[in-house]
């Protein structure tokens, strides 16, 4: 899900950066080329300053284009980064059980841990596991 959502934002930001750079290049009376560097520099808020909207309609394209493209492609990169990061931790979190898993056949298997070693959302994973339930997956921690 996060993929397909991160892949139709950015196709969403491109979309409207084309859009608004043809739009601009019509109303500014610039090229076509000329107004995609403009909306790249812009959407990236790199705006080096040599080429800017002499119209009110030309502010407007650029205010909408500032407005849509940008926070788009902000969104993009945290949907991106949220599926690293949950990728991540399910890899710790399949890593720490098979840890736990280890420990337990080395001290016994009817043997449980000290509380003090596993955490609680470790701990109910492994009586699922222990009892033939699926464990469930992990969230990750909100900010």
């Amino acid at each position: 899900m996060t993929r397909r959502a991160a892949v139709a934002t950015i196709a969403a930001a491109v979309s409207f950066d084309i859009i608004g750079a043809i739009w601009f290049a019509a109303v500014e009376n610039i090229s076509v080329a000329t107004g995609l560097y403009w909306s790249v520099t812009t959407a990236t808020t790199v705006g080096y300053g040599d080429i800017t909207p002499h119209t009110h309609t030309g502010r407007l394209i650029a205010a909408l284009v500032m407005l849509t493209v940008i926070p788009l492609f902000a969104a993009t990169f945290s949907l991106l980064t949220t599926s690293l990061t949950s990728m991540h931790v399910s890899r710790l979190h399949a890593e720490a059980l098979a840890h736990i898993r280890h420990l337990k056949e080395h001290l016994g298997a009817d043997m449980d841990l000290p509380d003090h070693l596993v955490p609680d959302h470790l701990r109910k994973a492994l009586r699922a596991a222990d009892h033939g339930a699926t464990p469930t997956k992990p969230t990750t921690p909100s900010a």
